[in-house]
């Protein structure tokens, strides 16, 4: 059987979704809590027994807003215009910038990417 192309899909109309806890740190800057394994049996039986299970990922001011933007609600066309609005031309190239990002932050398995 031939396996079917990959849809195209645009980005700035997926919804993305945290999938990690977080934190705030001392500078209101988020800290992810991402988990050091993956793997069912390690989660199941190593992880339990490691004083710190999870790996804390400290985000800049730029991350921070993205993340708290994360809410299942927001699209990703929405928070590219937002920070559009609050960091002007420091956020430059906007779109290149924010596809890295998410899909970075996907293919780690902190967020989800949903259809409205």
């Amino acid at each position: 059987m031939k396996a079917r192309p990959p849809r195209e899909v645009n980005l700035l109309t997926l919804t993305p979704v945290q999938a990690v806890p977080w934190e705030p740190d001392e500078n209101d800057c988020v800290v992810l809590l991402a988990p050091k394994f993956r793997n069912r049996f390690v989660v199941r039986w190593i992880l339990p027994r490691l004083p710190k299970p999870n790996v804390r990922v400290t985000m800049d001011e730029l991350g921070s807003f993205v993340w708290r933007l994360c809410d299942g609600k927001t699209t990703v066309g929405t928070i590219a215009r937002l920070l559009g609005e609050r960091f002007g031309q420091e956020f430059d190239p906007m779109h290149d910038r924010i596809a890295k990002f998410f899909l970075h932050l996907e293919r780690e398995r902190l967020i989800r990417m949903v259809q409205p």
